[in-house]
């Protein structure tokens, strides 16, 4: 599992993946140099597709359209709850914020149904929980463009 948020300045994992494709094609990393014969068969980034999700929490709206550069079934979203960065407990106004407008099949893979195929969750056996807890891809339709008081999210603070 990768984060996008693994530090400042950390480049989305599309340029990561093609600056990696690209680098197998010179035989050098770096300092590090290797001949044909020891080249893995696959490219990077098909070792990423097959076995590689990412866990995204407090995206800001342009980080919530990256899963389009790798794949939307990639992407699983997650709160970070209790951390101080998470957007709890304004966390339906984080998704608000970044999610509004997105293709409501397409918002409950990225909210539950990635996670649920990565580690077996049944779905059905959760819809309870979920109704009350939510939050639910219908309240996530309208947008929101504000800070809520006291929010120290990223999620609020970048584009």
């Amino acid at each position: 599992m990768l984060s996008q948020h693994s530090g400042a300045g950390t480049p989305p994992l599309p340029p990561q993946l093609e600056r990696s494709n690209a680098q197998l094609r010179t035989g050098r990393i770096g300092e590090l140099k290797y001949d044909a014969d020891e080249v893995l068969p696959l490219r990077p980034s098909e070792y990423f597709a097959r076995n590689c999700w990412v866990g995204e929490s407090f995206q800001s709206p342009g980080e919530a359209a990256a899963p389009h550069g790798i794949g939307v079934d990639k992407f699983m979203w997650g709160s970070d709850y209790p951390h101080h960065e998470s957007t709890y407990p304004h966390t339906r106004e984080g998704l608000r914020r970044s999610f509004a407008g997105t293709d409501p099949a397409e918002l409950q893979q990225l909210l539950a149904g990635n996670a649920a195929g990565v580690y077996g969750f049944d779905l059905e056996a959760l819809a309870e929980v979920a109704a009350r807890v939510g939050p639910m891809v219908g309240e996530l339709a309208e947008p929101y463009a504000g800070v809520p008081e006291g929010a120290g999210s990223p999620a609020f603070h970048r584009r």
